[in-house]
This record gives C-alpha cells, sequence and structure tokens, in this order.
C-alpha cells in the first residue's frame, strides 16, 4: 500500500518536473513496500540504487536549468539537494551495516520530498517554467531527459 501519493496541490505546472516527481514518490513507496516486506538487502539496494540514481538526475537538471538561468536562489536550492543526497547516503549505509533505519529512511525521504516540492519547487515554477520551455529542444536537455527516463 502506497504511503505517500501525488498531490494536484504538488504540481508545479511542468508536465516533465511533475512527472518525474510522481516517478520519485513510486520509488519511495516501492522501497516502503519491500522494506516492509522483509525483502533481501539485495534487493532493497536495488530499488535503493534505482531511486537514488533517479534523484540524482533529476537534482541535475534542475540545478543545470537553474544555473544556466541565474536562477536567484540556485544555491539554496543545490544545498538541499545536496544536504538531502548526504543524509541518505548516511541512512543507507546505516541499512546495510544492519541497522534498523528503514522506517526512517522511508519517512525521511517521503517527508522530505513532499515538502521539497511544496516549498523549494514551487518557489521556482515560474522561472523554471520559462527556462524549459527555451531549453525543451536542447541537445544537453534531451540527453539528460533520456537519462532520467532510461530511454
Amino acid at each position: 500500500m502506497a504511503i505517500y501519493s501525488w498531490k494536484p496541490s504538488l504540481s508545479v505546472g511542468i508536465d516533465e518536473i511533475d512527472s518525474q516527481h510522481k516517478q520519485l514518490i513510486k520509488y519511495i513507496n516501492d522501497l516502503s513496500e519491500i522494506i516492509d516486506r522483509k525483502a533481501s538487502q539485495e534487493e532493497v539496494r536495488k530499488i535503493f540504487d534505482a531511486l537514488f540514481d533517479y534523484t540524482r538526475n533529476h537534482f541535475s537538471l534542475e540545478e543545470k536549468l537553474m544555473e544556466k538561468h541565474d536562477y536567484p536562489l540556485y544555491e539554496a536550492h543545490k544545498k538541499a539537494h545536496d544536504n538531502f543526497c548526504d543524509k541518505v547516503i548516511a541512512f543507507f549505509e546505516d541499512y546495510l551495516k544492519g541497522k534498523p533505519v528503514e522506517e526512517k529512511l522511508v519517512t525521511y525521504l517521503g517527508t522530505w520530498l513532499i515538502t521539497h516540492i511544496a516549498k523549494d519547487d514551487k518557489d521556482y515554477e515560474p522561472f523554471m517554467k520559462s527556462a524549459i520551455e527555451k531549453e525543451s529542444k536542447s541537445k544537453w536537455y534531451q540527453t539528460l531527459i533520456k537519462k532520467i527516463w532510461k530511454k
């Protein structure tokens, strides 16, 4: 059963970014489900690796657009992404060591993502919409989108 769900109020008004956010929520729910069913560490690692890889690619897209178009809150947004990645890596390293972090890990992932979308990503909506319109046909943008979606 999904513990986190997409709500229209989370939309940043950019279809591509909303689709990526929905996928991230799905990965968090998938991770929660396999942890709940006491899946092997290998299964948990596989979904975690997919989630983390996807997250890094998504963050990279946001950050490149922000940086290229001089988004005024770029540094703070990137710092939030970096702190998230550091925290998740620490949680997962503890998990691999056998420490009981599963519930805290999933709660942190979901809560952070929902909060980040609702506040930080909503703040960039007008800026990013314009940036994506300008960049959507560029080669670097298309390459990163393919990487995110593994097309």
